[in-house]
């Protein structure tokens, strides 16, 4: 799934701000990938930064956690390219060398996170453009959400009753707010600005999810814009919004298939909810 194993010409990309070390060639075979490997590699690292079971990888290797670190390597090395599961690894060993607490490695996840997002949305200005599917049109089981409230509680919900493609649409407009500069002006306390900032993102859902999906992400920033937060705090914010999303996709598909992945959905409970 490579640039060079499709025989496509690379494009020229960005350097990386504030990487360093091997975190800096993951960044590299990154922007050699195409947009499938791409978002296995988001997808992975999604799920490290915001799962309990994340900090595996990154914390002082032991040989009981020697199995989950493998499977991630297998998993990009069948998936996206031999380069990228080399840099992860390398990555994920330097890091663990380093015994950092697990709020600093989270941080540099996070950093890495930012970078890949802002290379892919510079190459793709239209994040989520493609193909879209009808989404689920039965009654749709879910498993809760543990960060979200208020009327995120419908973004929540209408995304677990949607197909891969219209939840990636999402996914898009939500990184998009939590890594990039101006992401946090759409739920600041910003005043008419707020119309201008949340006007692209609510087109782009209307156009390609739904109407339902685009009031009710509307209504949860216009929610989070009365609190008066930060930019930092608005993050927070989506990012908590990512985590619960994040972990609805792993709960109903782990990636990869790891044991303890296995005992945290034997224990989850399902809610019924309606799509729309």
């Amino acid at each position: 799934m490579s640039v060079t194993e499709t025989g496509v010409e690379p494009a020229v990309y960005t350097s990386p701000i504030g990487l360093h070390g091997a975190a800096v060639e993951v960044y590299l075979s990154y922007a050699g990938l195409d947009i499938q490997g791409r978002r296995i590699v988001e997808d992975m690292l999604l799920q490290h930064a915001f799962l309990p079971y994340g900090s595996a990888s990154y914390c002082k290797w032991k040989k009981s956690n020697e199995h989950i670190v493998r499977a991630f390597y297998l998993h990009l090395l069948d998936k996206t390219s031999a380069s990228m599961a080399e840099a992860w690894s390398n990555w994920a060993l330097e890091t663990s060398l380093r015994e950092l607490p697990v709020t600093f490695w989270r941080g540099m996840m996070l950093d890495v996170l930012s970078n890949l997002v802002r290379l892919r949305f510079k190459e793709q200005p239209l994040p989520g453009a493609g193909i879209y599917t009808i989404g689920k049109s039965s009654p749709v089981m879910y498993y809760p959400p543990v960060n979200v409230r208020g009327a995120g509680l419908d973004v929540y919900r209408i995304y677990a009753g949607l197909m891969t493609p219209e939840r990636r649409v999402l996914e898009d407009v939500l990184l998009g707010h939590a890594f990039l500069s101006d992401g946090p002006n759409a739920y600041g306390d910003l005043g008419k600005w707020n119309l201008i900032y949340r006007r692209s993102p609510y087109i782009r859902l209307k156009l390609m999810i739904s109407l339902q999906m685009a009031n009710a992400w509307r209504d949860w920033a216009s929610e989070t814009s009365i609190n008066s937060l930060g930019p930092d705090s608005c993050r927070a914010v989506v990012r908590s919004m990512l985590s619960d999303l994040v972990r609805l996709k792993w709960l109903e598909c782990p990636l990869p298939d790891t044991n303890s992945g296995k005992m945290v959905r034997s224990k989850q409970r399902k809610v019924g909810g309606n799509r729309r």
